[in-house]
């Protein structure tokens, strides 16, 4: 992931403290990135990358649509990353239901065509489900082989999401 020495071999890994940047690389380093400005997770993830030293390019629905095929390739070619985060998508559960084409565009089209474009380019892509694809009838924990059973739309597109981009990687 990076050029230099990891972030873990560095002196400063001693003296770390979570408001500081760790010291950044050389910028030949190709970048991670991370799809989902707006959101918690998003920059969560930016803020990750910079404590770490790691580059990071955090880009939006305005830089880069992923519904829209060519503008999810124009930024891989434009930005060259060695490895994607999707943290984008439609988060308003209660609203999925009214606004269902919206939702359905977001999470599911999104992801798959994030998918396809890292699977033509080799990258490696992180991308998230819900624990809404779960029915919540179990009294345990759900763990990932456990049988889906969404009850909302919200949900349902989650589950869509997952099995189309699990099948393109």
């Amino acid at each position: 992931a990076l050029p230099g020495t990891s972030w873990w071999h560095r002196p400063e890994r001693l003296i770390y403290e979570a408001t500081r940047p760790a010291a950044p690389f050389t910028s030949g380093a190709r970048p991670i990135l991370i799809v989902g400005s707006t959101g918690t997770l998003g920059r969560a993830f930016q803020r990750i990358c910079e404590l770490r030293g790691l580059p990071s390019r955090l880009v939006g629905r305005q830089e880069m649509d992923i519904t829209d095929p060519t503008r999810v390739d124009a930024v891989l070619r434009r930005v060259e990353p060695w490895a994607v985060i999707n943290a984008a998508g439609y988060v308003r559960v209660d609203d999925a239901g009214r606004l269902g084409d919206a939702c359905r565009r977001a999470n599911v089209a999104g992801p798959v065509n994030l998918a396809a474009a890292c699977r033509r380019r080799g990258l490696p892509l992180v991308t998230f489900s819900s624990d809404l694809v779960f029915d919540g009838t179990h009294r345990r924990p759900y763990v990932e082989g456990d049988e889906p059973g969404p009850l909302n739309v919200y949900g349902a597109t989650k589950l869509e999401a997952e099995r189309r981009v699990l099948d393109l990687l």
